[in-house]
């Protein structure tokens, strides 16, 4: 989905449609946590504080996060692409999933014709806006679904997958992190490409089957598959950021 949160406001709230946006958490929030498109325009991103990107937009509207408006989206969304398109679909984020189209995929000429009706689909039915990626691995179609945001499709042939990786940053792989960015950077691996010219048995050895992964993820052969019924969370987090002015504990 491009922008989830900002886009679902600005949805039940027309009158501040094509405007900056941003959400924070909370209503003295002083971080942003999405903000729509206007806003971005002006250079308003994700972590940003609020007094940071006022500067850059004066005019910028704030709304506090609403968790459970977006969640009731959420599921919307899910059950669209599972009722409309395929049961194989992951669930990778409150507004990200992957779908195996393996089973389906005869019902549809090209796969660009699949991507422009999952992504009209989503359109007409909820009225949000969305990208859709296609590849023949997880990692290359969630690379490809961000290349041309908003609204847009993009598909990368499984066979032209690891060019079209090549002279990508390995940073912009999803699952790719600072930690392994400074690693593979020591050895010269600053893009897809590069990172291909490092023995896998280095990347085994320093981070087990995940590094074995990663050197894969790169040449487009992500062998992760699409897992539509995973375990249960082990663990649950949550976090807040206090707004300005709270130095003490007798403030909290």
């Amino acid at each position: 989905m491009n922008a989830f949160f900002a886009s679902v406001e600005q949805l039940l709230h027309p009158d501040i449609r094509g405007k900056p946006l941003a959400i924070t958490n909370g209503h003295h929030g002083s971080c942003i946590i999405t903000s729509s498109y206007a806003a971005r325009a002006y250079g308003v991103k994700t972590g940003m504080p609020l007094s940071h990107a006022r500067l850059l937009c004066p005019h910028l509207i704030q709304m506090p996060a609403r968790g459970s408006v977006y969640e009731t989206y959420s599921k919307q969304l899910m059950r669209l692409l599972h009722d409309r398109f395929t049961p194989d679909i992951e669930v990778f984020s409150v507004d990200e999933a992957f779908l195996d189209m393996s089973r389906v995929y005869h019902r549809y000429r090209t796969p660009r014709i699949l991507a422009h009706a999952i992504r009209d689909a989503v359109c007409q039915q909820l009225s949000l806006p969305c990208s859709v990626g296609i590849s023949g691995d997880k990692t290359t179609a969630k690379y490809a679904a961000k290349c041309h945001k908003p609204m847009g499709v993009t598909v990368i042939e499984p066979m032209v997958a690891e060019r079209i990786l090549a002279p990508v940053a390995v940073s912009e792989l999803c699952g790719i992190g600072p930690r392994t960015t400074r690693y593979l950077s020591q050895f010269g691996g600053v893009n897809c490409g590069s990172v291909r010219r490092i023995p896998v048995s280095m990347l085994r050895k320093k981070f087990g089957i995940k590094g074995q992964r990663r050197w894969l993820m790169c040449a487009g052969r992500d062998p992760d598959c699409v897992r539509a019924y995973l375990k249960p969370a082990q663990t649950m987090g949550h976090s807040k950021i206090l707004p300005p002015g709270v130095n003490s504990a007798a403030r909290l």
